[in-house]
């Protein structure tokens, strides 16, 4: 059986692929492919780890989770380390060339389980902390080390949350020392052994570190969490003292201009505190009560039921189209849901998960901001639950366990994305669909006419024939043919089972309420 062997703090799946990363103070990282649930990689740190996160930029095909360096495109991880340092790390493989590499083996080595999946993994630089940690009490250890990272949106910028108050700004820019002249190496070398780093860590690094451009000093304790706006020009960042604040970029400079900046648009969802995740705190909970929170990318689709009307709705569906029989206040007034989504969207939820302080999973819909907010609760870990996050395709929630050693791995299966999975999706080489959207349309008519049992013809042919005033006797007729109530909610299901070499499988279900 491999796994960690110390506290586990922090887990982060790759932006493209089905593979994460998992730390603890072990002093050790470990990958794992989560469709065959084994470990196919690891590496020792050097120095016990607190966060990670991987490097990526957004692109108009997505997320673009590997940098080119010398025509050679290589995955990036930066480790936050306990004593304030963070290393970033150079993989020799790309996230897909990992993740084919069982596939590659072919029904001649039908258990092919790679354990060195992404090959060399090369320690390109160490960023010391940049500045001394004091304390009041001489006998009590400082606690300088990095809660949280994360690179801007365009992957120009990384933000260090740190325990002594503060989010430092560098300019994520590779450079190898052998493109440089010698002497420039020796100053950045005489630098780094200044600020506390060994002989044995300057010589292991092949680049040189990151440049610091602004420091955000403003919080009153450590910071837990922090997220880039969808433009990259601000973050925001949340502490142990309970504080919601937003600074610019890159200068780090606090941004008082709270409204404004709530009713932006992030990029990510791991602060804790704010009006969208105001309803997922219990009453009379303290604030470490919830220890990590995270947000799915997409929505989750509905039931056509749901969505009303007799037709029900095409996947998906362009931005500006309505049901003309939704019964969604949302969708007759086309507002936003919530400040800062951006577009009014007709098509479902988002879905959080947060991580328990009292070893639970917690589901709940997003935006969280009501009276009360309706949620699923699960159980597995056996101490509290440090980090929970979304895979990039939503199919997966990984969390960590802290005390307990464990990761566990939780299927998400959205049933509307079953049927679309299954849907002729072939492109054309100049990139458009080999299926039109009205022929697409006419499928997902036939398939939901025949899942729900609706006979349009038989409707047509009421509705025509009855002309009251009551406005909802369409729906009544419709309801009534299909032989089944007005579904108030939607149901997906969860799967639990062991991110480690244990044959242990849990089936779960929740239902997410609709307002």
């Amino acid at each position: 059986m491999n796994g960690h062997f110390s506290y586990t703090d922090a887990i982060m799946p790759v932006p493209s692929e089905r593979i994460f990363v998992s730390i603890a103070k072990d002093c050790t990282a470990r990958l794992w492919d989560i469709n065959d649930q084994t470990l196919i990689d690891c590496f020792n740190t050097m120095q016990p780890v607190r966060s990670c996160t991987w490097w990526s930029r957004d692109t108009l095909d997505g997320p673009d989770g590997e940098e080119d360096l010398k025509g050679s495109s290589h995955p990036l991880l930066a480790l936050g380390l306990e004593n304030g340092s963070v290393s970033i790390w150079r993989l020799d493989k790309t996230f897909s060339e990992a993740a084919a590499q069982d596939d590659a083996a072919g029904n001649e080595h039908p258990f092919f389980d790679p354990e060195n999946a992404f090959g060399r993994i090369t320690l390109c630089s160490i960023i010391p902390l940049p500045r001394p940690v004091h304390t009041a009490d001489k006998n009590r250890t400082p606690s300088e080390q990095v809660f949280c990272l994360k690179y801007s949106p365009d992957g120009k910028y990384l933000a260090v949350g740190t325990g002594d108050n503060c989010v430092d700004i560098y300019v994520h820019k590779v450079v190898m020392t052998n493109d440089r002249p010698y002497a420039e190496v020796l100053r950045s070398n005489s630098k780094q052994k200044a600020q506390g780093l060994t002989d044995e860590e300057i010589n292991l690094q092949d680049c040189f570190p990151y440049r610091r451009v602004g420091c955000f000093n403003d919080h009153s304790s450590s910071v837990l969490a922090l997220d880039f706006s969808a433009d990259g020009t601000i973050f925001r960042s949340v502490s142990s003292s309970n504080e919601l604040l937003f600074g610019m970029l890159p200068s780090g400079k606090l941004n008082n201009a709270t409204q404004e900046c709530s009713s932006k648009q992030f990029r990510t969802h791991t602060c804790k505190f704010g009006w969208t995740v105001k309803s997922i705190w219990a009453r009379g909970s303290k604030a470490d009560d919830i220890n990590a929170i995270d947000v799915s990318k997409t929505k989750v689709p509905p039931w056509a039921p749901c969505f009303g009307g007799l037709d029900p709705a095409p996947y998906p569906m362009p931005p500006t189209y309505i049901s003309s029989g939704s019964r969604d206040p949302a969708d007759n007034m086309r507002v936003r849901n919530f400040p800062g989504e951006g577009e009014a969207s007709t098509w479902g939820h988002q879905v959080a998960v947060s991580a328990q302080d009292d070893g639970k999973v917690k589901l709940f819909r997003y935006p969280a901001f009501g009276f009360k907010q309706a949620f699923r609760s699960y159980i597995g870990h056996g101490s509290h639950v440090m980090d929970a996050r979304f895979t990039y395709d939503d199919d997966y929630v990984i969390t960590a366990g802290g005390t307990d050693m464990a990761v566990f791995q939780w299927r998400h299966v959205i049933p509307n994305k079953v049927y679309v999975q299954n849907l002729p999706d072939a492109k054309n080489a100049d990139g458009t669909y080999k299926i039109g959207f009205w022929e697409m349309r006419q499928i997902l008519k036939d398939y939901f006419s025949k899942l729900l049992k609706v006979d349009h013809e038989i409707i047509k042919r009421t509705m025509a024939a009855d002309h009251s005033h009551d406005h909802d006797q369409p729906s009544k007729i419709a309801d009534a043919l299909r032989g089944i109530p007005p579904i108030k909610h939607l149901s997906l299901s969860l799967s639990l089972s062991l991110s480690l070499s244990l044959s242990l499988s849990l089936s779960l279900s929740l239902s997410a309420h609709t307002r």
